[in-house]
C-alpha cells in the first residue's frame, strides 16, 4: 500500500538525524529530542494514511452491503449514529449534507445497497497519550477487532563476541514507551534517556508494526477485490 511506501521512505529522515547526531555527540539529546517528535509523527500519519487508504481502495471497488466486511458494515452505522448523537437529532434531520450523509442507513436493510462515499476523517483518532489503545480504536472502526493483539513480537538479532543471540521485543509496550516520551517532551521538556541504538531499534520495531500491519489491509484488500 501506498501508506508503507510512504513511511519507508518518511522515516529515513529520523535514520539520517540519528547519525548526524554522531557527529555533533555534545548536543545529541536535542537531536533525540526533535527524533522522538519525528517518529511518533511519523507513526501517527501511517496510522491515519493507512486507514484512509484502506477506505478509499473499498470504495474504489463499489462493493454492495451483501460483499462487505460486516464489521465494517457495523462500525459505519455505529459512527454515523455517533455523529447524529454529537451533531443532535434536529440538526441532522435539517441540513441537507446530513440527508446525503443518511443514505448510508441503506446499508441496514438493502442487501444491494453500494458503498459510494464516507467521511473518512470520522474513522481516524489521533494518538494524543492514548498510545497503542487509540490504534486499536482507529482500525476497529475500519473492521479489525484485534489488529494490534496479533502483532507478532519484533526479534533483535545481535553478535557479542561470536555468540549470537536474539531478543524478543513488544511492538506495542514499545509504541507506548515512544509515546509516553513524546508526552513528557512536549509537556515537560524533558530530556530522554535514550542512546543512538535504542533510537536505531525503535526504528526497526515501527518497520516491523508497519509491515504486519500492511501486510493484514493489503490481504483483506486482495480478498474484497475478488468480489469486484
Amino acid at each position: 500500500m501506498q501508506a508503507k511506501i510512504d513511511f519507508d521512505t518518511n522515516i529515513n529522515e529520523v535514520v539520517y538525524l540519528n547519525n548526524i547526531s554522531r557527529q555533533d555527540s555534545k548536543n545529541d539529546k536535542i537531536y533525540f529530542k526533535v527524533i522522538i517528535l519525528l517518529l511518533s509523527a511519523k507513526l501517527e500519519k501511517y496510522v491515519k494514511d493507512s486507514t484512509k487508504e484502506y477506505i478509499n481502495t473499498i470504495l474504489k471497488f463499489h462493493l454492495t452491503k451483501d460483499k462487505l466486511p460486516q464489521k465494517f458494515v457495523k462500525e459505519i452505522i455505529k459512527n454515523e449514529l455517533k455523529f447524529i448523537e454529537d451533531k443532535s437529532i434536529e440538526k441532522y434531520l435539517n441540513n441537507d449534507n446530513c440527508k446525503k450523509r443518511a443514505q448510508i442507513f441503506s446499508l441496514i436493510w438493502d442487501a444491494r445497497y453500494k458503498l459510494h462515499d464516507l467521511g473518512q476523517d470520522d474513522f481516524v483518532i489521533s494518538i494524543s497519550n492514548n498510545g497503542t489503545n487509540a490504534f486499536k480504536e482507529t482500525y476497529k472502526k475500519i473492521g479489525f477487532d484485534n489488529m494490534i493483539e496479533q502483532l507478532s513480537d519484533y526479534t533483535e538479532e545481535s553478535d557479542v563476541s561470536d555468540l549470537e543471540t536474539t531478543t524478543k521485543h513488544s511492538i506495542c509496550e514499545t509504541i507506548n514507551k515512544i509515546i509516553k516520551i513524546r508526552h513528557e517532551i512536549i509537556h515537560e521538556d524533558a530530556t530522554p534517556s535514550i542512546t543512538r541504538s535504542n533510537i536505531n531499534l525503535f526504528v526497526n520495531i515501527l518497520k516491523s508494526f508497519v509491515e504486519q500491519i500492511d501486510a493484514i489491509l493489503t490481504q483483506e484488500l486482495n480478498s474484497l477485490s475478488e468480489n469486484t
